[in-house]
């Protein structure tokens, strides 16, 4: 999983790398990257665990109304992992409210829309938090990166929308 996780990451950021001075050195990243293998994980935590959305919100609320903070770096943490989970990119949007991170909750809105297969929507949403970080920054290049995601999957499923 580190692997495919390293993959992952080097594929979305070595575009953005590309275009900073010394890009040369950026180029063979991959191949440098020592392998990292295994690390001891700790316990996943009963959220994690939890089998039924109703039991994972439980446990989620009480520390979503005292500590959003810790609740979003939970959150984050599972729909990391299962990015299929609509309930979970909810909850993450109600915690990134909590904090004034109006753009991570119009994100995690974003691929709630996008799971219930409301692409319009959530590339609206997206484009919308995408003009609220700085330009240039590295947020901006993972909304603009999600953005083309979806009007990919939009191009890919026209064929299937009714008419």
């Amino acid at each position: 999983m580190l692997n495919r996780l390293k993959k992952t990451l080097l594929a979305a950021l070595i575009p953005t790398l590309m275009l900073m001075p010394h890009a040369s050195a950026w180029a063979d990243l991959s191949d440098s990257l020592p392998d990292i293998g295994t690390t001891p994980q700790a316990p996943p935590s009963p959220f994690l665990q939890a089998k039924s959305f109703a039991s994972a919100k439980k446990l989620i609320e009480p520390l979503l109304a005292k500590q959003p903070d810790n609740a979003s770096r939970i959150l984050n943490r599972y729909t990391w992992s299962h990015p299929d989970d609509p309930n979970r990119w909810d909850l993450l949007a109600q915690a990134s409210a909590q904090q004034g991170l109006n753009d991570e909750e119009m994100s995690a809105r974003a691929e709630t829309l996008a799971l219930n297969g409301q692409l319009d929507q959530a590339i609206t949403v997206l484009s919308s938090a995408r003009a609220q970080v700085p330009v240039g920054s590295l947020k901006q290049a993972c909304y603009d990166a999600r953005i083309n995601q979806l009007h990919q999957l939009q191009k890919r499923f026209k064929q299937y929308k009714k008419r």
